[in-house]
């Protein structure tokens, strides 16, 4: 038997995730149907660290956008990037939930959003309070802070859902306060990151939306990789994700999508005269034939690597 299997640069780098999901059964179903179009809403991490990757599509949902016209091109789904450097989830609900920002549509396309996206959490969470280990914030101002989160995010996903939207729920990324680097780690941050994932993971069993931690994957990853290089790090600078660490957010949409997996595999049984197709999953098999030792046929793919 010969088996072709091709899988994705992603995939091949990273074993089972950590996407936790409630919601719908089938996600990619529901959220990703023909002609939607998704909207991603947050701060600089979904707006992207520079004008320049931006423009590039190195942010988490240009790769999401890429995935999806490889991988689904039929269904014709759309990304649009509407992250705010600086935002949070009191500026979201202050200034930004009716106005197009969130709103607006890519030209020609429908009348408003099918899908949002929330990524909130590293500005809500003060990361600056934790630069100094000696006046790190009390236990009663971190609670504050979290009871805030829990508050507006649920009143975000009330304001969308109110207006026919459908959401998702996304954990912010990690903070990276064990990479060996120059820039003055806020100690204490990430862990306390960890609380505004059980939060987002609460809030979306109460409003029946699908939740995605990423912080809990990219964080176990880069220590992997820190055992080896301590200089390694999936951010720039501490906050923000460089391509590797948007791959790693892609990869937790994925999963919780259910859309991991081979690009295409195919199993052909040689010892069978003639030899036969056992197995053709997206791609179809033409032209199969056997000469000597030699197999060779043609193979129509469903989807791109």
């Amino acid at each position: 038997m010969k088996q072709h299997l091709l899988s994705t640069i992603v995939l091949s780098i990273l074993s089972a995730g950590y996407a936790f999901a409630s919601g719908p059964a089938d996600p990619k179903e529901e959220l990703l149907q023909p002609g939607y179009q998704l909207v991603f809403v947050g701060d600089s991490i979904t707006h992207g660290f520079s004008e320049e990757a931006v423009k590039k599509g190195d942010t988490y949902h240009g790769l999401f956008q890429v995935y999806l016209s490889t991988h689904l091109p039929a269904r014709h789904v759309w990304t649009m990037n509407s992250g705010r450097a600086g935002d949070n989830l009191g500026g979201l609900l202050s200034d930004r939930m009716d106005d197009q920002d969130v709103y607006r549509t890519l030209p020609g396309v429908l009348k408003k959003s099918d899908v949002a996206f929330i990524m909130y959490g590293m500005n809500d969470g003060g990361s600056l309070g934790y630069l100094n280990p000696k006046k790190l914030p009390g236990e009663e101002s971190r609670q504050k802070r979290r009871d805030d989160y829990e508050k507006r995010l649920g009143s975000a996903v009330d304001n969308l859902k109110g207006k026919g939207v459908k959401v998702v729920i996304m954990s912010t990324t990690f903070y990276d306060e064990t990479v060996d680097k120059s820039v003055t780690p806020a100690i204490g941050f990430n862990e306390e990151l960890k609380e505004y994932v059980k939060i987002g993971q609460k809030v979306a069993q109460e409003k029946d939306v699908m939740f995605i931690d990423v912080l809990s994957l990219m964080t176990e990853k880069n220590l992997e990789h820190q055992k080896d290089n301590p200089k390694f790090s999936y951010t720039r600078d501490r906050v923000h994700p460089h391509s590797g660490g948007s791959a790693i957010v892609l990869y937790a949409m994925l999963k919780a999508f259910g859309l991991e997996g081979a690009v295409f595999q195919v199993s052909i049984d040689a010892a069978k005269t003639p030899p036969a197709i056992v197995e053709a999953k997206t791609a179809k098999i033409t032209d199969l034939q056997k000469t000597g030792n030699a197999l060779a046929w043609t193979a129509s793919e469903q989807k791109l690597p």
